[in-house]
């Protein structure tokens, strides 16, 4: 979508540079564009996130996974997770028995550490704004919703949203809505914007995207 909407707003006028990195998250954004700002020096950053980088920051820790040195530390997994890597049996027990989900979580935590997730979240928009206010340059924050998201028409990144809306310094912008809109104005479905296996955008959903 950077390139779609690059090409929207006329490449001559506009230089778009895509610093996004596939699997990233909010707070590993927020890291590479303290490194970089200063030789790109940007006039509007734009900030894409959706429901998985939730899961992201349960998995991998929020602003603390960065030491004062800026070193990496990622939060660390359960003592067993090596055997769960190599035995299909320990991943039966675990899930079937002891009812950890996919991120080794037990199920019924996962809503208080999807709370924790996005309070990390919103702290690290909060050092974007920081930085877009000592740095002058606007910040976007785009919410894009999966296709699960889109077709129940509720979103679980709403209490970030909540957060936003009485931010004066982030212009936040809710993708839901636009696609919601078009799916209603051309009578199409959900699937058509996203790939029927990974679930990420198809060429279609990117257009709109942009």
């Amino acid at each position: 979508w950077p390139q779609l909407l690059a090409k929207e707003l006329g490449e001559q006028k506009f230089h778009m540079v895509n610093a996004g990195i596939s699997g990233s998250d909010p707070i590993f954004e927020l890291h590479l564009l303290g490194k970089s700002i200063e030789k790109y020096t940007p006039d509007l950053v734009i900030l894409a996130i959706n429901q998985s980088d939730i899961d992201d920051i349960i998995v991998r820790g929020g602003l603390e996974r960065y030491d004062e040195k800026g070193s990496l530390h990622y939060a660390s997994s359960p003592w067993w997770s090596p055997f769960y890597a190599n035995s299909f049996l320990v991943r039966h027990i675990a899930h079937d028995f002891f009812h950890y989900n996919w991120l080794l979580i037990k199920e019924m935590e996962m809503e208080e550490r999807k709370r924790i997730a996005i309070d990390q979240m919103h702290q690290a928009i909060e050092r974007f704004e920081s930085l877009a206010i000592s740095n002058n340059f606007k910040l976007l924050v785009v919410i894009h919703p999966t296709l699960e998201e889109l077709k129940s028409g509720t979103m679980e990144l709403q209490p970030l949203l909540d957060k936003l809306g009485g931010s004066k310094g982030v212009f936040v912008l809710n993708l839901m809505d636009n696609f919601s809109e078009q799916i209603r104005l051309e009578s199409t479905s959900p699937e058509e914007y996203y790939w029927p296996v990974d679930r990420h955008h198809n060429e279609k959903g990117y257009g709109l995207f942009a």
